[in-house]
């Protein structure tokens, strides 16, 4: 786009850039414009994502995550899910938002994040509320099973109270980073050990933008992200920390 080279050179050549405005794309659906509006729009991907614009993905935390290997359809995903196999990630929130992850997984042992509550302003009656199904578009009765949670003792105890097994979650970031990338590897048959249903907007648009030099600051938008890695350390580690209780592992797990 700049006509130089790495060493800020000017390039030999006659280059002619076209960028292309997505959303006056006559060839892509209204409500796919809509949802790519969603997803990248207040976004430091919002220049590449909607009008043709250039960004380097160097400094991204998550730079192995991308649509075309990670994310599926949500029905696709509902299918490949193990039936009542569920557990969650939850991080508090108010003026920040509120985040619930409901997470499965594939008879291959890969990951699959199937749905979010993610609202700011809210209580954490809200969220159970939507894992019991009363709220939200896909209002179905989330099967039970281990919540990673935040580190907020009345949350827990409430969560307890629901009926889920609520457990503090491990918050390293040292540790829970590498183990979501290393979820985002492939095995030796080209499997990817972690996807995400399309309907997680908000969880895929923090896994595209969320930045190295963020990290641990009030700059970042990582509320998802930081409830996906909760959820990720917790079942690599199992409720009590001694390892996920699913009977072994995948060649995905380890890899």
């Amino acid at each position: 786009e700049q006509r130089i080279d790495e060493n800020e050179n000017p390039i030999a050549a006659n280059i002619h850039v076209v960028k292309l405005n997505v959303l006056k794309n006559p060839f892509i659906l209204p409500s796919t414009k809509r949802k790519l509006k969603r997803q990248y729009e207040g976004t430091n991907l919002e220049e590449q994502g909607l009008y043709g614009g250039y960004a380097a993905s160097e400094g991204r935390v998550y730079s192995a995550f991308n649509r075309n290997d990670h994310v599926l359809p949500a029905a696709e995903a509902d299918v490949l899910a193990e039936d009542e196999f569920r557990f969650y990630g939850y991080d508090a929130g108010w003026s920040d938002p509120r985040v619930i992850l409901e997470l499965g997984r594939t008879p291959y042992g890969q990951i699959l994040v199937l749905d979010e509550f993610y609202r700011s302003e809210s209580h954490v009656e809200d969220g159970i509320k939507w894992l019991k199904g009363q709220v939200g578009p896909r209002q179905v009765q989330r099967p039970k099973g281990v919540i990673y949670s935040e580190h907020e003792p009345e949350d827990i105890t409430k969560f307890r109270k629901a009926g889920f097994q609520a457990v503090p979650a491990n918050k390293s970031l040292n540790a829970g980073i590498p183990a979501v990338r290393r979820r985002l590897g492939t095995d030796s048959e080209g499997n990817v050990g972690l996807l995400v249903a399309d309907r997680c907007e908000k969880t895929i648009s923090e896994l595209q933008s969320y930045k190295e030099d963020e990290i641990g600051t009030s700059a970042a938008e990582d509320h998802a992200a930081d409830t996906l890695r909760y959820a990720v350390m917790g079942y690599d580690e199992g409720p009590s920390g001694g390892g996920n209780d699913s009977g072994g592992s995948s060649s995905v797990e380890k890899t």
